[in-house]
């Protein structure tokens, strides 16, 4: 077109690849403006979150996120329909990307090899965020970064039964309203009242269960913007911290063959445990009999090898059509096989797509053992309805429910429970026993008094808390409401310890904590070495009071950019250093004495 084409005299140069590209004035025009609508845009979208706030982020999930999605499709298919006549460039400027059929080819066969080889492990691809935040966890808090089941805790004196709390997402039974129900993982079951509980097998990993639990990140989006623009955004960029657990124990075929492979490997072993015994020790570690992933990934495929199996059907038809069709030429006799082998498997894509949304009929759940069905489904913001819960359900963080944990201890009608309460709450509204109450009083499950005045107002029990500055805790008595037997529980006791710095708190910063006085009894406030300007680490302030949250002190610029300080940080968790952890858990243990004198003294 652009050679058979005449231009007018002194009109810009026009590229077949880029027909929009000017040269000098025009181009600097076209910047400037494209420039100036990017800086009123960016400015309007401020003026809208400082106005109308949260409501402007669901509105932007909803719209432009859909929008630049369609874009970015619609781009590949006008490359790829309208490249042979305009010879354009799939991305400006990269010389690569321009038009042919070698690189339209190219491209096809790297996509198609990639969703080949991900199939098996494309579970794995999609919660690449889960596994670094377990990875982080394993070494920020287990010896040596290695991971434990469950097994070697019901033998461990000091933890015999561990509950996380956590939340269950799109899974409820066809009478249930709310989608969304906090979800229990202890040592030996996990479960709730909706799904009902299951046995956990000594095989499952501890620090796959913090993750979960810890998955604060999904939870937030998923709880208080649950659009479909949101878990587009959660399945692009693969922010999936929380996972899909399977309820079911791993079956005998993966003990089994993990048994003969442990066996093995020990042997051997053993045998270049002379000659190379740096090799021997890695080896025994690799197949430690206490982290069991050997048996956990075998039955993970042997759940996931029947679902795969029409996917891999589908890609094979394509595969074949398409070469079909860039083989032959458009005169040949089997050019008409091209459409019917693209057909074919485009229609077990969609065949699978329709009957993934009748996996509550028995002859169908096997669908739901799929990771693409699973993930597809979530997209699409499907909530699995049935009287029975599918064989994976997806669990992220329980905080955002009820962040206190106390809710498992309560509705096992426990005597004397102790809660700590390290929430952001620096003006101490109490908010977290305030939804604590509230959720008490919807489940008819218990309520709570003052064992002083038992006749008080839950309210001005919180006030004249929050309002003194002597104590760290208070001490409620909890009435439990009859149980589903009509039998009735004897009252308990909640005691409840809040984070916060005492009227007159004057306790220099401290060092890094030691492993003596991790095993001996807590310092007083003073009685231990202060941190100052320790090996570059240390605080550039004297009082812990003034302790600021920053990892480095300079970045807090003298003080302009101080923010929150001490203990209400205004940085995550996992941004706190050591010396953080170490004065937060030595402001623990000191708020944490009149509390256990308190204990005694009531016993």
């Amino acid at each position: 077109i652009a050679e058979h084409c005449g231009a007018p005299e002194g009109a810009p140069s026009w590229d077949a690849g880029q027909p929009f590209r000017g040269t000098g004035s025009q181009m600097t025009l076209y910047g400037f403006l494209v420039a100036t609508l990017g800086a009123s845009g960016v400015l309007l979208l401020s003026l809208a979150v400082v106005i109308w706030r949260g409501q402007v982020f669901k509105v932007v999930f909803t719209v432009i996120i859909p929008v630049a999605y369609f874009c970015v499709v619609s781009a590949v298919a006008k490359w790829k329909v309208y490249g042979p006549i305009s010879v354009q460039y799939l991305l400006p400027g990269l010389e690569w990307t321009k038009y042919s059929p070698g690189t339209v080819n190219l491209l096809f066969w790297i996509c198609l090899v990639a969703a080949i080889v991900t199939l098996p492990v494309y579970d794995s691809v999609q919660k690449l965020a889960h596994m670094y935040y377990r990875r982080a966890l394993k070494r920020a808090f287990f010896v040596n970064g290695r991971d434990i089941s469950f097994s070697r805790l019901r033998n461990c004196a000091y933890c015999p039964n561990i509950l996380f709390g956590a939340c269950l997402h799109d899974y409820r039974k066809p009478w249930d309203n709310n989608n969304h129900i906090d979800f229990t993982m202890s040592t030996y079951t996990v479960g709730c009242e909706r799904t009902g509980f299951f046995h956990n097998p000594p095989t499952a990993s501890l620090a796959r269960m913090m993750t979960i639990a810890g998955a604060a990140t999904d939870a937030t989006f998923l709880l208080n913007a649950d659009v479909l623009a949101v878990r587009l955004i959660l399945a692009v960029i693969a922010l999936r911290f929380g996972d899909f657990l399977r309820l079911l124990p791993e079956g005998q075929m993966p003990m089994r063959v993990e048994s003969r492979i442990q066996g093995r490997i020990e042997r051997q072993a053993s045998r270049m445990e002379s000659q190379m015994p740096r090799t021997a020790a890695q080896l025994q570690d690799i197949t430690s009999s206490h982290q069991h992933w050997i048996s956990r990934w075998l039955q993970g495929l042997l759940d996931r090898l029947p679902a795969a199996c029409p996917f891999l059907i589908a890609h094979v038809l394509l595969f074949v059509g398409v070469t079909i069709g860039g083989t032959n030429d458009i005169e040949s006799k089997s050019c008409w096989l091209y459409p019917c082998f693209v057909y074919a498997g485009l229609c077990v894509y969609f065949l699978i797509a329709v009957l993934s949304f009748f996996a509550y009929f028995g002859p169908l759940q096997w669908l739901m053992r799929s990771p693409m069905i699973q993930q597809f489904q979530m997209l699409f913001m499907h909530r699995y309805k049935a009287d029975k819960p599918p064989p994976y359900l997806y669990i992220s963080d329980g905080g955002l429910i009820e962040p206190l944990g106390i809710f498992p201890l309560l509705r096992r009608r426990l005597r004397r429970i102790v809660v700590s309460d390290a929430a952001e709450d620096p003006t101490l509204t109490m908010r977290c026993f305030r939804d604590a109450l509230k959720i008490c009083r919807a489940e008819k499950l218990c309520s709570f008094y003052d064992p002083a005045d038992p006749h008080r107002d839950m309210e001005f029990v919180f006030q004249d808390f929050s309002d003194r500055g002597d104590s760290g805790f208070f001490h409620l008595g909890i009435r439990y409401e009859p149980g589903p037997d009509g039998t009735c529980a004897p009252d308990g006791e909640l005691f409840c310890l809040r984070m916060r710095l005492l009227e007159g708190d004057a306790a220099p910063v401290r060092e890094l904590l030691t492993e003596d006085e991790l095993l001996g009894v807590p310092p007083a406030p003073g009685a231990y070495t202060t941190a100052g300007l320790h090996h570059g680490r240390g605080a550039d302030v004297e009082q812990r009071s003034e302790f600021g949250g920053a990892c480095c002190p300079a970045w807090e610029c003298g003080g302009l950019l101080a923010g929150r300080r001490f203990p209400n940080f205004g940085v995550g968790n996992q941004f706190l250093t050591p010396l953080h952890f170490a004065n937060l858990c030595q402001l623990g243990a000191e708020l944490s004495r009149p509390l256990v004198a308190r204990m005694k003294s009531t016993q």
